[in-house]
């Protein structure tokens, strides 16, 4: 019996976008397991979580710059995931109200709502 592979599309912006084939923008597919969580897929790809910013997956907020939460969050077949280079802001004006994953709730219930960054803090 063949076990489906999920397909999952994935856009990095900014200065990481260029170990992955692009200039300012790397867009591309991946196929994973159907039991792919949102931290396997960013250790299949290598993402260097300390050079990133924010990290969406299908429009709902998972990290904030230097946060580093859980990213137990579920991969569909079709998911998006969008990892921006650090150095990226989030329009403080859209801050408030946005779709955030449960871990990142978590992470943040603990240190505290949208700092500028997350420095000093790690998932311990």
């Amino acid at each position: 019996m063949t076990i489906r592979q999920k397909k999952v599309n994935i856009a990095i912006y900014g200065k990481l976008s260029k170990k992955y084939g692009g200039k300012h923008l790397a867009v591309f597919d991946i196929s994973i397991p159907p039991d792919y969580h949102l931290g396997d897929l960013l250790h299949e790809i290598k993402i260097p979580l300390e050079e990133t910013s924010f990290i969406f997956l299908d429009a709902v907020l998972c990290d904030v710059p230097g946060l580093l939460p859980e990213h137990n969050e579920q991969l569909n077949d079709g998911s998006h995931v969008g990892i921006f280079s650090k150095g990226y802001m989030y329009p403080y004006q859209y801050r408030d109200g946005l779709p955030m994953s449960e871990p990142l709730k978590r992470a943040m219930a603990k240190h505290g709502f949208m700092h500028h960054s997350y420095n000093k803090f790690s998932n311990q």
